[in-house]
């Protein structure tokens, strides 16, 4: 349950109920999910809800886990079609099969990389069981991390436990309730930065001691489908639906209030970003954002953000960034654009069009490429 698109909403208490104290510790907690889940094998319904660009996307899957092996089976629906991300191991490689409207791609990863790479394996996952040591050991370097309490209004009884960030104000904050007696998580939340839910996953139904199929575990690709490396360049996705079509016009605040249209830079070339603060692949993305807008003659590039321009603007001061931001306050630029996972890039060409359609974090090579495809001479 990654989406990556993806990314989690934090949980809040039930006011209703007090949570009974403990001295139970966090690595107390995870000892507990290592042993627990090395001896047991577990199927698991749930469902998941993501803000995403001013919007609900919904979802619900399924996960069966017998460790080391592992399968977990995730579908949203979206106003562009359903998404549906596969993420199967068999111990030694993990896939993660992501379909979209725009195609399939299969990405093949390492099990023995995992916890060296921003893989597949995210908090949920690790908090079932897999690479749950390597798991802790990076969270303890930049989480406080508590326990709350127990919560025994709920059956059966859980932990409740909160990772806050220590230093960096702009990572979110996680909130986890896994149960007492079979360390087993029931329910994942993450806050944004500025303390704004961005996606809840609740376990929905559980069993222990199931027997599952070896082929439940195993993904062979067919012959003509897609394949790559975790290791490598992702590839070029098929084009989208959007590409060849006017680029719907707008006209946006910045951060300082002055207005931007989008045609009033016809004639020349426009890049499009649509980022937010709490996002960790735009993050990464902005800092090659940045680089193509200080030194790309005849590009013109522009930043949208969803979020409150306070927390935008904090953003955007604290890492010196000097590209336009705009503010899309009530998301109908993003609703135009069909923006429905971040970072999404658009190039807009001099005659108005939608050249490119990116979804997903690209580099500053990659943008550069896709520019010159797009027809501007770098």
């Amino acid at each position: 349950m990654r989406p990556a698109l993806f990314t989690l909403v934090l949980l809040t208490t039930n006011p209703l109920f007090a949570l009974k104290p403990t001295d139970t510790t966090v690595p107390q907690i995870f000892d507990a999910i290592i042993e627990k889940s090395a001896t047991r094998s577990t199927e698991f319904t749930f469902e998941q809800s993501t803000q995403m660009m001013g919007m609900t996307l919904t979802g619900s899957g399924k996960g069966t886990y017998n460790l080391p092996r592992s399968r977990t089976d995730l579908t949203f629906q979206t106003p562009l079609g359903n998404l549906a991300v596969r993420t199967i191991s068999d111990g030694k490689t993990l896939w993660q099969i992501e379909e979209t409207p725009l195609g399939k791609l299969a990405t093949r990863h390492d099990i023995g990389s995992l916890a060296h790479e921003s893989g597949p394996v995210d908090p949920f996952m690790a908090f079932a069981g897999m690479n749950t040591k390597e798991f802790l050991d990076a969270i303890l370097k930049t989480f406080d991390a508590k326990v709350l309490g127990i919560d025994e209004s709920t059956a059966p009884a859980v932990y409740v436990m909160r990772l806050a960030p220590r230093h960096n104000a702009e990572v979110p904050t996680m909130e986890f309730r896994i149960g007492v007696e079979d360390a087993f998580p029931r329910q994942m939340s993450i806050f944004s930065p500025d303390g704004q839910p961005i996606t809840e996953m609740t376990v929905t139904e559980l069993e222990f001691g199931i027997t599952a199929d070896d082929a439940t575990f195993t993904y062979t690709p067919s012959p003509d489908e897609e394949v790559v490396d975790a290791s490598g360049p992702r590839p070029r996705r098929p084009a989208s639906e959007l590409e060849g079509m006017q680029a719907p016009d707008f006209t946006l605040q910045t951060l300082d209030g002055r207005e931007v249209t989008l045609s009033s830079f016809r004639g020349q070339h426009v890049l499009i970003d649509f980022w937010a603060s709490w996002c960790p692949p735009c993050k990464k993305a902005l800092p090659h954002i940045q680089a193509l807008s200080e030194g790309t003659p005849g590009l013109i590039v522009l930043t949208v953000n969803a979020e409150p321009a306070s927390a935008a603007r904090t953003f955007i001061e604290r890492n010196g960034f000097s590209f336009h931001t705009l503010v899309d306050a009530d998301r109908s630029v993003s609703t135009n654009y069909q923006v429905t996972a971040i970072p999404t890039t658009f190039i807009i060409a001099p005659d108005g069009t939608i050249a490119r359609h990116m979804i997903g974090y690209h580099n500053e090579a990659q943008l550069r490429r896709a520019l010159t495809e797009s027809g501007l001479l770098l």
